[in-house]
């Protein structure tokens, strides 16, 4: 990414592969949030690759949004 084209095409990957709803950046660090619907564990593997990141799985309640549970890893 720092010796390429810079952020754009890793993003477009993402995008296409797997539909975002959300994506977030903090531009002071090198950190995104990104809100997927993975269907398993072969797409967490895809997404993530060696990557070791902080999984906060959200459910839908009925009337009342997202609701997060507590954050794995």
């Amino acid at each position: 990414m720092d010796k390429g084209e810079g952020p754009g095409p890793f993003f477009a990957k993402i995008a296409e592969r797997f539909r975002p709803q959300a994506i977030y950046g903090d531009p002071t660090r090198r950190h995104i949030f990104i809100v997927v619907d993975l269907k398993g564990p072969a797409e967490i593997a895809e997404l993530c690759g060696r990557a070791h990141p902080k999984l906060a799985p959200l459910t839908l309640s009925r009337g009342k949004g997202l609701n997060p549970r507590p954050t794995l890893g």
